[in-house]
């Protein structure tokens, strides 16, 4: 399966509505969030961040909502943003070239760019440009359809 090809160790599940469908095979957290105008990812930013930052490097994620297309996407701009010190425009740049279909909804945008600093955006090293860092391809592998 899909899962076991990228070698998914990990499952964040970033709804309230779908079950952990493989609890005896992959490590689950669970961040319940509903996707609505008036839902909030403001109690899971810094724990994803946490998450995957803190995390064994062996550890390797998927990270899911319902459609894969705001929820899961706001928390990894959040990452990409905090841990690559990248410019909210840069990150999102970047996400959209990895993921094209994402639509974050207005109120996870508006969140992720008051909740990190702004910071100028730094050269990866080994002149990467807009690649995927070494930490991101080692834990973060993207659900392409």
């Amino acid at each position: 399966n899909w899962l076991n090809a990228n070698k998914i160790t990990s499952i964040v599940n970033v709804t309230a509505c779908i079950s952990n469908y493989y609890p005896d095979d992959y490590k689950y957290y669970n961040y319940g969030a509903t996707d609505l105008n008036n839902s909030t990812l403001l109690g899971f930013y810094d724990q994803f961040y946490r998450l995957i930052t803190e995390s064994a490097d062996n550890e390797i994620f998927l990270v899911h909502c319902f459609a894969g297309k705001s929820r899961s996407a706001a928390l990894v701009l959040y990452y990409l943003i905090k841990h690559n010190q990248w410019t909210f425009e840069r990150a999102l740049k970047h996400l959209k070239r990895c993921r094209p279909h994402i639509n974050i909804n207005t109120v996870f945008i508006d969140e992720v760019g008051r909740t990190v600093p702004p910071c100028p955006p730094r050269a990866l090293p080994g002149g990467q440009g807009l690649g995927i860092p070494p930490v991101l391809a080692r834990r973060c592998t993207p659900y392409t359809d």
